[in-house]
C-alpha cells in the first residue's frame, strides 16, 4: 500500500476536480485506488479497481 501525503484541491461549480499521483512501475494483475475527502467536515470515500 502507497499513502500520499495530504493535498488541498479546488472544485469546480459541480464539485468536480482531478488530481495526479506518479508512482514507480509497478507489476500487478490490478490495483486498488482508495480515496477520501472531506465534505461539510465529514469524510466521503471512495475506491476503484483499475485492471491493467
Amino acid at each position: 500500500m502507497i499513502n500520499f501525503d495530504s493535498d488541498y484541491l479546488l472544485t469546480n461549480d459541480s464539485g468536480i476536480f482531478t488530481t495526479t499521483a506518479s508512482v514507480l512501475p509497478y507489476t500487478a494483475d490490478d490495483i486498488q485506488v482508495f480515496a477520501t475527502i472531506q465534505y461539510n467536515g465529514a469524510p466521503l470515500s471512495t475506491s476503484s479497481r483499475l485492471s491493467t
